[in-house]
């Protein structure tokens, strides 16, 4: 007959053979934590008070296109495989490192392709031009979402592509797009969906207030045109940048 002190050593270490084998089923520890890894993965950490094991999801973003451009990274799914936000959401610029809002071919979009907006930034001046008649115009116009900042605050709203600061751009800004050799004037494998037509600026001009400078993609070049989309204006069409 064994003695208690031999039959308490027996199962002692059938206990540590147990656990070294991976045996004795969930060997998860109660203080175990998980926390989003700054490279878009998954980092574990699990204690038992001596050691520690971190296991991180990683991928390396080759977002390169024929281009200048390339796609803007997301971040990289349970495979470790790097995604990208898709080019009618935005597309960045390797030579100035802007990031530029994309457009969509659905017409009930926000950011459809089509959508010609007024171009309205301030309450001061007349900017509004209706038949002739230059007017000022109110915060409620230049907050609706057929004019310009009214747009850029629903978009900001809907933290496209992980922002919510996107902007108007400069008319040198936006000259920077102009591709000659293209029609539409610019890369349009970067940039689908592009319109030949105006496409405001933030910059106003230095004339009347009414008027702000724009650039047109069927031509490649920029002029001033009216801020208002009807009575007399052509309004323009809004690609924001950050």
């Amino acid at each position: 007959m064994k003695s208690p002190k031999l039959a308490l050593i027996a199962i002692t270490l059938a206990a540590l053979l147990t656990a070294c084998s991976g045996g004795g089923g969930n060997t998860t520890a109660p203080s175990d934590s998980t926390t989003g890894g700054t490279d878009g993965g998954t980092t574990t950490t699990t204690t038992d008070g001596t050691t520690t094991t971190l296991v991180t999801t990683t991928c390396t973003p080759s977002p390169a296109l024929p281009s200048q451009y390339s796609r803007v990274f997301k971040g990289c799914d349970s495979a470790g495989v790097a995604q990208y936000y898709d080019l009618t959401e935005c597309v960045r610029d390797n030579t100035t490192g802007l990031i530029w809002q994309g457009q969509t071919n659905t017409g009930s979009d926000l950011r459809y392709r089509g959508r010609v907006l007024n171009n309205y930034d301030s309450t001061s001046g007349n900017q509004n031009y209706n038949s002739g008649v230059p007017t000022s115009v109110s915060d409620i116009q230049i907050n609706d979402l057929n004019n310009s900042v009214g747009f850029k605050n629903a978009v900001n709203a809907t933290n496209l592509c992980g922002s919510n600061a996107w902007r108007l751009p400069t008319i040198d800004e936006l000259m920077g797009l102009v591709k000659s050799t293209e029609s539409p004037k610019i890369d349009n494998a970067a940039f689908p969906n592009t319109q030949g037509y105006f496409y405001a600026s933030s910059t106003p001009s230095t004339t009347a207030a009414y008027l702000a400078w724009v650039v047109n993609f069927n031509t490649g070049t920029s002029s001033q045109n009216y801020r208002n989309n009807g009575g007399g204006g052509y309004g323009a069409l809004v690609r924001l940048v950050r």
